[in-house]
């Protein structure tokens, strides 16, 4: 393990916001497939690589990459790890063969294994049952298999391993699918209708409008599912809108400024009543596996592992392979998500009665949801993902 003390989680380096940035990247290489992904996963990786360039280019490279210097990414990496949020379960792994350490330059190498956080898994290349356990012990069993096959023959692999499983402060009521309508509403037979303890609104995002909507632990995680007004949005632009928003972005639409009726997301009716306008959502209840292969999407890992190659020269006949599997699932009553991620080198008021408003907000097309967690330094995201596949509310 590094020796290097846990620092506080610095806020003017704006981890949330380099995490939005890479997430971005990494959702516009994913289409409008179902899927859900830890973009957080990945970065955590990038940045265990990106400390090992010697290179001034390269440096530059894999800082484009992670949005910030690498030896910043490392301080807030270990900050992070080391002292993760409650609902946030952070993991990762450096290993090196003893052939490809003795061949490193030691003095690099020791700065490099001192970057690393305090908590992370280090020495000789772990067997597959080591790793499989390692994955399933960091997921809580979600993913009880490291998703990739490490051969006798590997001389670097880096790892991470993020989970989050919450309840929510307030649960949805499951309702009959006919109440959402669309598409989706012959798919499933129940959906989730949200409490009015939810916050659902209508925001604008650089000129497009979204309906958007909060469910929240009792703790530090909030998830947002946010579907365009427009159904023919770019789903990676809503998903990069849902991330701004997520870190407090947008402009809040009043109710009063939606039109009355059926409209593409929204049903807003008038009528008598006590208090103020009253919004609620209905959405499916989801579940997503996501499996992606990261050297075939430009998801920086290319500048990962140019960056490592400083480091620990690769020996003849070495390939390279890197993904994320990830896991989630959203119900009645709260969500769970978890991803490992691997890198590796290898040979082979008094009410008064008025007229009020009541709005809906359908979510019976696909949108996007971007999880959070809130640390010292401000919302980061953990997940994110567009959503197409409804399943049946508990």
């Amino acid at each position: 393990m590094s020796e290097t003390s846990t620092s506080a989680l610095r806020p003017d380096l704006d981890l949330g916001g380099r995490v939005a940035a890479y997430a971005d990247r990494l959702h516009r290489t994913l289409g409008d497939t179902h899927h859900v992904v830890s973009p957080l996963g990945v970065w955590l990786v990038l940045v265990l690589a990106g400390t090992a360039a010697t290179r001034a280019e390269t440096q530059r490279r894999i800082a484009d990459v992670l949005g910030v210097d690498p030896q910043h990414a490392a301080e807030a990496t270990r900050a992070l790890v080391d002292a993760a949020p409650v609902e946030l379960r952070l993991a990762v792994g450096a290993w090196v063969a003893d052939a490809a350490r003795q061949a490193a330059n030691p003095a690099a190498y020791d700065v490099w294994s001192r970057s690393l956080p305090r908590s992370a898994g280090t020495g000789p290349i772990p067997s597959q049952a080591e790793l499989d356990a390692w994955a399933d012990e960091h997921t809580d069993g979600m993913i009880p298999r490291f998703p990739a096959d490490v051969p006798p023959t590997t001389s670097v692999l880096l790892a991470s391993a993020v989970m989050t499983r919450i309840s929510w402060a307030q649960p949805f009521r499951a309702v009959p699918a006919a109440e959402l309508g669309g598409r989706w509403a012959e798919m499933v037979e129940r959906v989730l209708r949200s409490p009015v303890e939810h916050p659902v609104a209508a925001v604008e995002v650089d000129g497009a409008r979204y309906a958007v909507h909060r469910a929240a632990s009792s703790g530090d995680t909030t998830v947002l599912s946010v579907v365009a007004e427009d159904p023919g949005a770019d789903p990676a632009d809503v998903v990069a809108a849902a991330h701004r928003l997520a870190l407090g972005g947008g402009t809040v639409v009043p109710l009063a400024d939606l039109p009355l009726g059926e409209g593409p997301v929204w049903t807003v009716v008038e009528e008598d009543g006590f208090g103020s306008d009253r919004t609620d959502a209905l959405l499916p209840a989801w579940s997503a596996d996501t499996e992606v292969d990261l050297r075939k999407v430009p998801s920086g890992v290319d500048a990962g592992f140019a960056a490592l190659a400083e480091l620990l020269p690769p020996a003849p006949g070495e390939k390279s392979a890197a993904l994320q599997k990830c896991v989630a699932r959203y119900s009645r009553e709260g969500f769970e998500a978890a991803a490992v991620t691997a890198m590796m080198r290898a040979a082979s008021g008094a009410p008064i009665r008025g007229r009020v408003r009541r709005g809906t907000a359908r979510f019976a097309r696909p949108y996007a949801v971007v999880a959070t967690v809130r640390t010292a330094a401000g919302p980061l995201p953990a997940f994110s993902g567009w959503i197409t596949e409804p399943v049946e509310a508990d």
